[in-house]
């Protein structure tokens, strides 16, 4: 999933018009609303949004029912006086189903995710995830998950793969609570692979926090904040760990960064940029202490600490997760105190300049034994 800014027009009485760049439809429709409602003399509009990004299917989110709210105080922004703020509500919402509604939470070039598990719609604790895939690609990518699995066996860096299975069309059709055309969708997906639950990603609690959610807004606390401020840190760690045996994310971006709202001190690594049929081999540095777990895994043209592809994508891993932290503070500093914007402007520049430390190190992996040293340092 793409982090960069998506493009919307509205669909208002059957005519299209306007350009409205933001990260979700919802806030697309909270731009468009001042425009909507000076052009109809500030009454209620009812619109939609249509999605243009290239490449998207240029799905119709909506209909969200427009006005402009009076404030109770007027507030000075940027020398001008504003009493009133807009506000786009959603008209038409999830129709409540017995046993759990099926959500789509994502679509990629590898798979499409939904939460729950589609065997278990009542455990929203796991999630599956649908592929594309050969039996022999199925059984590569397996072997790769469960690689992760045995690096990280506590899941603390990543997010758990549980089983796996092939599915087919006659067992779409058996799902409950998911509608006609999800179904379609999901048919041409042939392998299933269920995770644990990994929570929001960074880039959508953003997303939430610039549309103003009063439920996201409300989390921001100095308990949460410390919370938060441990998951990072543990997720930084996790770059390395996993690079120490061979593996390093190819696509470290704010969509791919999870964590639980209830618990943020719970972050993990998730889509780890594989995907079929071209699934890197694994190799370990330390394989010849343990060459008869990895053999299968092992290629003659795999990457080894410093050598270049795979040095190379770790630095770019700690690049990609350090300007998701920034935005992500950059967002939180707009609702909490000073005291807290101050820890957070800390904290952002001691785990910069530990990145910037491991970037300029030649000979990274001898640093393994001080990177719990060098994270302590940040605490």
């Amino acid at each position: 999933m793409s982090s960069s800014k998506r493009h919307f027009t509205v669909v208002m009485n059957s005519n299209e018009h306007g350009l409205y760049v933001s990260s979700t439809p919802s806030s697309a429709a909270r731009k468009a609303v001042s425009k909507l409602c000076a052009d109809n003399k500030n009454k209620k509009v009812e619109f939609s949004i249509r999605e243009t990004t290239q490449g998207s299917n240029k799905k119709v989110y909506g209909p969200y029912l427009g006005y402009m709210q009076k404030l109770d105080k007027p507030i000075e922004l940027e020398g001008r006086v504003i009493k009133y703020k807009p506000i786009a509500k959603l008209l038409k919402k999830s129709r409540k189903m017995k046993g759990g509604v099926i959500e789509i939470l994502g679509e990629g070039k590898e798979g499409i995710a939904l939460r729950p598990n589609i065997n278990n719609p009542r455990n929203r604790d796991t999630v599956s995830k649908l592929i594309t895939s050969t039996p022999e690609q199925a059984a590569e990518f397996i072997a790769f998950e469960e690689e992760l699995n045995r690096i990280d066996k506590d899941g603390s860096y990543h997010v758990k793969m549980l089983s796996s299975r092939e599915i087919s069309s006659e067992n779409i059709n058996t799902i409950q609570n998911i509608n006609q055309s999800n179904k379609n969708r999901m048919k041409k997906y042939n392998f299933k692979i269920t995770y644990q639950y990994g929570g929001i990603s960074i880039q959508n609690f953003m997303g939430k926090l610039e549309e103003n959610e009063k439920k996201y807004i409300d989390l921001i606390n100095p308990h949460f904040i410390q919370a938060l401020l441990k998951g990072i840190l543990n997720c930084f760690q996790g770059i390395y760990v996993f690079y120490y045996e061979g593996i390093a994310h190819s696509d470290l971006h704010a969509d791919n960064i999870v964590f639980l709202l209830e618990n943020p001190e719970i972050m993990r690594m998730i889509d780890w940029g594989i995907f079929l049929p071209n699934i890197p081999k694994i190799s370990t540095p330390g394989s010849a202490n343990n060459s008869s777990h990895n053999s299968h895994l092992l290629s003659s043209s795999s990457s080894a600490p410093n050598s270049g592809n795979l040095i190379e994508r770790m630095k770019n891993s700690l690049i990609e997760f350090s300007a998701g932290i920034r935005e992500l503070f950059n967002q939180i500093k707009r609702f909490t105190s000073e005291d807290n914007k101050k820890i957070l402007i800390d904290f952002f520049g001691s785990l910069n300049s530990k990145k910037t430390e491991i970037l300029n190190q030649e000979g990274i992996d001898l640093l393994r034994h001080n990177m719990e040293k060098l994270i302590a340092t940040i605490k």
